[in-house]
């Protein structure tokens, strides 16, 4: 492992605590995928998006694909790791809707007057 990849391998260790060794080896090959992701989106910035053929047509980068495979195998060894934004609490939707039910239940809690756990509250209530 190289040291630009070194560095995205820790950054990916940091996102749990709890890895196996073949987490771990996994989690080497994401970083390589995901250096190799960086590498063909400087390529693509720097050559652009359209090159052209021997005929002198325009035509679709071949980087182009490389790039859209490099981001769908980021983001399946993100999800068999467990460290996709789903895989950690779900659809943004259902995050969401928790997080509503979360601030109700806080909203009737504070009301409650018997109520014995500390909830923030919104401004004062002197």
């Amino acid at each position: 492992m190289n040291s630009r990849e070194r560095v995205i391998f820790d950054e990916i260790m940091e996102e749990r605590s709890d890895w196996s060794e073949h987490q771990v080896r996994l989690a080497t090959i994401l970083a390589r995928e995901m250096l190799r992701l960086a590498q063909a989106q400087q390529d693509l910035q720097r050559t652009g998006y359209v090159t052209h053929n021997g005929r002198g047509n325009p035509v679709v980068h071949p980087l182009v694909r490389v790039l859209d495979q490099a981001v769908k195998k980021v983001c399946a060894y993100r999800r068999t790791l467990g460290i996709s934004a789903r895989a950690q609490g779900g659809e943004a939707r259902d995050i969401a809707r928790r997080r509503a039910i979360r601030l109700q239940q806080q909203r009737d809690a504070v009301r409650d007057e018997d109520n014995l756990i500390a909830f923030p509250t919104q401004g004062d209530r002197t």
